[in-house]
């Protein structure tokens, strides 16, 4: 039986190249991604730059160091999402990633969605209906013979080589044709936030590797390893004597090569004065509009509450793009929990007990929740239609605070109504309409008999709940079984493409 002679397409030490225990294979390939950036003509470049992805042409071409990165690959916590190391933890940060490859981490974020008609684009670039890959070979074919063109199959076939070769790689050397559909309109393409989007994916491959021991790794590692070097002083090699300082991903030389079992030891006796834990924009770094904006951004955000770009893992898909439903579920949670606040205020104006905020839990989007049915029964009741819903709140709040001083109970400060989002009004607008609708009517006590309705409407809403959480957790169990059984299945189909591709293979 013969050894295979082929040639890996990414560059390692011949140590790592013999030693078995980098036990990981990756199509990451920037050699690949490099050579074809060295035919690009000026104008080419030019092109690409006003997409947002003119940094990445200035990659030079560093060697992967597997033994580093599968040491880092053992200490990654999927629950912290960060590498637990002796001296403590350490996240990627936006601004980690904004400086090492110089891609923008604010903007609108890369869903590919599930029911995304198959479009003629798709068809024109070799997909099919039931496959919707393109492979990063037929790409690479494809801008041989568009040469020195500039025009609009240039932008899009370069970009999916992009994805395919160092920004999304997956197992199975190919593109979801889908991406297409983000580059339908070549003017939108800068408006995505690239960089958030290569953060989550490698999020999603570590988390892979970690939980089910994968073989392929895909995700950008050269992020990964120059992170490492930018935060961790071990195995660190000198910085290029250039002008050339950002992206950082450009500054340094190639790594020297070391045993795993080296990284090992070095790893065990990690100290403190080693770790670099938070990156800082230089003086130079911080007049580039990719830091400025997303720092701005940062500000902004911390302001209200926190900074947040894209859901962890699990809500973005294989190919690094974030999943269309998630982006509705977090407005719907916001809305939930607005209301929650102001049923837990209603209660309160009378001595009533709160409801507990774990009660009330995530409904689907698609489902009409009980708090919503309560809406639509009480809004029912009101008769007062020649009224607009200005003059009802305001008729409905001294309704409120008559029967609220005659029982001298607190009353409810107007401070505390606040933005009533428009898919989930507020317990306090319940109470509003339904005091507007019995305004015709002779004048009632409010009696605690009212609170108690809307107790035991809570505890029927909490019932309800309780039942589309066991469904939901049935469902993720079930989606958890079929990616797995999809892992196997690309992991055996990689195996079988390995085989086909080697010189030589046992029979």
């Amino acid at each position: 039986m013969r050894r295979s002679t082929r040639k890996s397409s990414i560059g390692l030490s011949v140590e790592e190249s013999r030693n078995p225990s980098g036990n990981f294979s990756t199509r990451f390939s920037l050699p690949s991604f490099l050579k074809r950036v060295e035919k690009l003509t000026e104008e080419q470049r030019n092109v690409i730059k006003k997409l947002g992805f003119g940094n990445l042409l200035l990659l030079t071409n560093q060697m992967l160091s597997k033994n580093l990165l599968v040491e880092l690959m053992e200490r990654w916590s999927c629950e912290e999402s960060a590498f637990v190391l002796v001296p403590g933890m350490l996240k990627v940060t936006p601004v980690d990633v904004a400086l090492i490859l110089g891609l923008r981490m604010v903007g609108d974020p890369l869903i590919l969605k599930e029911d995304e008609p198959f479009s003629e684009l798709e068809r024109e670039y070799g997909a099919a209906l039931w496959k919707r890959k393109i492979a990063v070979s037929a790409l690479e074919s494809r801008l041989e013979s568009i040469g020195d063109e500039v025009n609009e199959d240039f932008i899009r076939t370069f970009i999916l080589f992009m994805i395919g070769t160092i920004l999304f790689p997956n197992t199975s050397g190919k593109v979801d044709s889908r991406y297409l559909s983000l580059l339908d309109d070549l003017d939108n393409v800068g408006r995505f936030s690239w960089g958030a989007a290569v953060l989550e994916d490698l999020i999603i491959w570590l988390n892979k590797r970690k939980e089910t021991s994968v073989q392929y790794i895909g995700g950008c590692l050269i992020l990964l390893q120059v992170w490492s070097y930018e935060h961790i002083d071990l195995a660190r090699p000198a910085l290029v004597e250039s002008s050339l300082a950002f992206p950082r991903a450009c500054r340094w030389e190639n790594i020297r090569s070391h045993q795993r079992q080296w990284f090992t030891s070095q790893f065990k006796e990690l100290q403190e004065h080693q770790i670099i834990w938070e990156l800082k924009p230089t003086s130079e770094e911080l007049k580039f509009d990719i830091i400025k904006e997303l720092l701005e951004a940062q500000n902004e955000r911390e302001d209200s509450s926190g900074f947040e770009y894209l859901a962890t893992g699990d809500s973005v898909n294989d190919d690094g793009l974030q999943d269309e439903s998630n982006v509705n579920n977090a407005s719907v949670v916001q809305e939930q929990e607005a209301a929650e606040v102001l049923v837990q205020q209603a209660l309160a104006s009378q001595h009533l007990p709160e409801v507990k905020k774990e009660s009330i839990g995530y409904l689907p989007p698609l489902r009409c929740s009980a708090l919503h049915k309560v809406d639509l029964e009480l809004s029912s009741q009101s008769q007062n239609s020649s009224m607009n819903l200005v003059q009802q709140q305001e008729e409905a709040r001294v309704h409120l605070q008559q029967p609220l001083a005659s029982q001298h109970l607190p009353g409810v400060k107007r401070e505390s109504i606040g933005y009533l989002p428009t898919s989930c009004a507020s317990a306090l607008h319940k109470v509003d309409l339904e005091l507007s609708s019995r305004s015709q009517n002779p004048p009632v006590n409010f009696t605690i008999g009212n609170g108690n309705e809307l107790i035991k409407r809570i505890q029927e809403l909490e019932a309800e709940n309780l039942e589309l959480k066991k469904v939901n957790e049935t469902l993720r169990m079930e989606n958890g079984e079929l990616r797995n059984q999809i892992l196997l299945t690309d992991n055996f189909v990689a195996r079988l493409e390995g085989l086909v591709m080697d010189d030589s293979y046992p029979l």
